[in-house]
């Protein structure tokens, strides 16, 4: 009965990319072919064998992952991306002991993601992005030891952040942005030192920004901007020298911008803006050689632009408004000829915007205070008059 059972059940999925052709299967229309010969009358543990070099496209779109998938047992690599599949990720899904990628993303799947995914013991890569997932994350999923890519964005999962993430060191990609996490970030993340990327975007996360994040020297992007966060940027940010993207906009930041900041020689990205951050520019910031793009918009920065700035080359957006800062613009800063975007205004600076800026960017500063031929008012509002 279980094979007569399982035959129906795939007459109901779809196979593609078949050995050299890459010819479409689809089972629904009894096309004949040496798979469907081969496949559709022999045990479910055959049937993986012929086809765990392909594709495995799945349940018919629209609808929901049948429990019979859990048959499935010597399966390696399940993608049922982008199917509008509903109903929830069956608890089945556990018994397939020998996968290594499960790839679940672009749906319409709802519910808790199960314990049994701890069963997984040979996933390497999760992806369940872009659903509506909910719950907790379960603590089973600190089992799944040789995992590198873990993808959860894009749900509904609350509660806070498990601290059996932190069992799985193998990680280099983890990506929890655009969910409902709240509490701190755990302790437990400073053991992922092989992590490459770490996203935790637009959360409820609250608490400060955790010393250990200086112990992930692999990160090369950084996002944990759109949460609650608070404290003091750790000056141990310093040591993540692969780092080329940083991302802390939108939180409740405060204290001043750490000179360690200054050793990120690879970051090209650096968002700090809509924080409480105060105190100076620190003049290591002219340290960062490789940086495109500066964003340090609605904080509490205060003092002089210091002069180091023009020794970034390659900045193309340079956004400073809305602070407190003061005194005269360096003329430093018609060094950065490569400048597309440059955002003063809102400040109390005064002196002159250097006339080379004027061949390829049109600034934006207090027009009563500062002198410029091609500037505009703040906010884009009107062009300053010609001086």
């Amino acid at each position: 009965m279980k094979i007569v059972a399982y035959y129906y059940f795939i007459l109901s999925i779809y196979f593609f990319t078949y050995a050299a052709s890459e010819s479409q299967l689809d089972i629904n229309e009894k096309k004949a072919s040496p798979l469907s010969v081969a496949c559709d009358f022999i045990m479910a543990k055959s049937l993986t064998e012929c086809i765990k070099k392909t594709n495995f496209a799945g349940p018919v779109k629209g609808s929901s992952i049948p429990s019979e998938i859990g048959l499935l047992t010597g399966l390696k690599f399940l993608y049922l991306n982008s199917r509008s599949l509903t109903g929830t990720i069956p608890k089945s899904i556990g018994k397939l002991t020998f996968l290594t990628s499960l790839i679940l993303q672009s749906n319409k799947l709802k519910g808790a993601i199960p314990p049994e995914i701890g069963s997984l013991k040979h996933l390497v890569t999760l992806n369940l992005n872009g659903n509506s997932l909910s719950g907790t994350v379960p603590t089973t999923i600190g089992k799944l030891t040789k995992l590198t890519f873990l993808e959860l964005r894009s749900n509904e999962l609350s509660g806070s952040i498990p601290a059996a993430i932190g069992k799985l060191t193998a990680l280099t990609v983890l990506n929890l942005r655009s969910n409902s996490f709240e509490g701190t970030i755990p302790a437990a993340i400073g053991n992922l030192q092989k992590l490459q990327f770490l996203n935790l975007r637009d959360n409820n996360l609250g608490g400060s920004i955790p010393g250990f994040i200086g112990q992930l020297t692999k990160l090369t992007s950084l996002y944990l901007d759109s949460n609650s966060l608070s404290g003091s940027i750790p000056s141990t940010i310093g040591k993540l020298k692969e780092l080329s993207y940083l991302d802390l906009l939108v939180n409740s930041l405060r204290g001043t911008i750490p000179a360690a900041m200054g050793e990120l020689s690879k970051l090209t990205y650096l968002d700090m803006r809509q924080n409480g951050l105060s105190g100076t520019i620190p003049a290591s910031i002219g340290k960062l050689s490789q940086l495109t793009f500066l964003n340090l918009r609605t904080n509490l920065l205060d003092g002089s632009i210091p002069t180091t700035i023009g020794q970034l080359k390659k900045l193309k957006f340079l956004n400073l408004r809305a602070n407190l800062l003061n005194g005269k613009i360096p003329k430093a800063i018609g060094k950065l000829t490569n400048l597309e975007d440059l955002y003063l205004d809102s400040n109390s600076l005064e002196g002159t915007i250097p006339p080379s800026l004027c061949d390829f960017v049109e600034p934006n500063i207090d027009c009563k205070k500062v002198k410029c031929k091609c500037c505009f008012g703040p906010f884009e509002q009107t062009r300053c008059p010609a001086s």
